[in-house]
């Protein structure tokens, strides 16, 4: 699964802008012997201008994270479960301002142990203007498990890759990889 969305808010009165760009890929390997590895990673970014009768003042907000895991995975009827184990997470949060970068925040901290419940879901993808559903799998994770960056529900094609637009302000879509 990827996923990416960016959006660009004006602030009122020409006092500035903020620019988001946000983008991640998470892929499932299922390997014989119900083997499992997965790698999570992403960038999110923030630039911010604000404007006063001072002047104006820059911030680029970034945080990039890779996670991976390593486990087990089960199909039982139309529900495939995976168990797994956290290998390594490093992440890291900076803000860049007048030209020095430092660090900025802390990183979520995934479980050490994480456990995805996914159900079969027809995912409608988008292709020059038109639409066909394929079969995916929509992964929830239990409620004591923590993903960190990656959180949420993870979507993927059952047969291929897909990527999500969009979905910060606007609906988003889904699309081929």
């Amino acid at each position: 699964m990827q996923s990416e969305d960016a959006e660009t808010i004006h602030i009122g009165n020409q006092e500035g802008a903020i620019n988001t760009n946000n983008s991640s890929s998470i892929a499932v390997d299922l390997q014989a012997k119900g083997r499992a590895a997965v790698t999570a990673n992403g960038t999110n970014k923030e630039h911010n201008l604000y404007s006063s009768a001072s002047g104006s003042r820059n911030t680029d907000d970034t945080t990039a994270w890779t996670t991976t895991w390593k486990g087990t995975w089960a199909i039982a009827k139309d529900t495939l479960t995976l168990d797994l184990t956290l290998e390594k997470h490093d992440c890291k949060m900076e803000r860049e301002e007048d030209g020095r970068v430092e660090p900025h925040g802390t990183c979520n901290t995934p479980s050490q142990t994480a456990k995805l419940t996914c159900a079969t879901q027809k995912i409608s993808i988008e292709k020059d203007a038109k639409a066909h559903d394929i079969e995916g799998w929509a992964c929830t994770p239990s409620a004591k498990t923590g993903l960190a960056e990656s959180g949420g529900t993870w979507m993927f094609g059952k047969k291929q890759c897909v990527k999500r637009r969009g979905g910060h302000m606007t609906p988003f879509s889904w699309v081929d990889c």
